[in-house]
């Protein structure tokens, strides 16, 4: 009794090694405002995210399953300013992505 003809086999062969699945999970943390800042503790704001490093440490997001291409920068709504006349609010947003290139 065969199983597979030879060309079923191929196909089967070929969509285990085509498809690799990997996953990865991204937990953000339930609190997301970072608080007020003004002139006293502007210091305190923490940096803007380069890598995924400093998202999770800075920002308290948890990542597993990261792949080496997995990435993460940030960008703000606004320039932070550092003194009440200048006052706004500014939201930053955190990316977390996959570059398959490794582009900067």
């Amino acid at each position: 009794m065969k199983l597979f003809t030879n060309k079923q086999l191929t196909i089967l062969v070929m969509l285990f090694i085509t498809f690799n699945i990997h996953a990865q999970t991204v937990v953000c943390p339930t609190e997301t405002n970072l608080g007020p800042f003004d002139c006293n503790n502007i210091f305190d704001v923490p940096p803007l995210v380069r890598n995924l490093q400093d998202a999770m440490d800075f920002y308290g997001i948890e990542v597993t399953g990261a792949l080496p291409e997995t990435g993460a920068s940030s960008v703000d709504s606004d320039l932070v300013f550092y003194c009440e006349a200048n006052a706004r609010e500014v939201t930053r947003e955190v990316i977390i992505y996959n570059d398959a290139n490794f582009n900067p």
